[in-house]
């Protein structure tokens, strides 16, 4: 992990991510190429990979399925927005910012819904 490319604090109400259900990860189950618009808050965390390879299982993406990795769509700099190891996951975007209507919007809350189902 490392630094934003932009090099400061970003803290954004609305960046767009895609979901990309990968494995056999309970919180993104069923939402591949969901769209969300998600705040971010963040001034590290950008996901770098080891020797060109990427060492992750991408969960979620920046602006496209594909993801975009030039600022201002990325927040930091890196299409990576969340991964996952098949049963945790990990994201740099805010869902449980944006589980209800009175915080802009309740994108956030089908991943929470989802981790839910998946335990009981």
């Amino acid at each position: 992990m490392d630094l934003n490319e932009s090099v400061k604090f970003e803290h954004w109400q609305n960046t767009k991510v895609v979901i990309h259900h990968n494995s056999d990860c309970p919180w993104t189950k069923g939402l591949d190429g969901v769209e969300m618009l998600l705040p971010v808050a963040h001034g590290e965390g950008r996901p770098l990979s080891l020797n060109g390879q990427a060492i992750y299982n991408i969960a979620a993406t920046y602006g496209t399925y594909e993801g975009k990795t030039k600022y201002p769509v990325s927040p930091n700099g890196s299409h990576i927005a969340g991964v996952s190891n098949g049963l945790i996951l990990g994201m740099m975007p805010h869902p449980e910012r944006r589980v209800e209507k009175r915080q802009g919007g309740a994108d956030g809350l089908i991943i929470f819904k989802n981790g839910i189902k998946a335990v009981k």
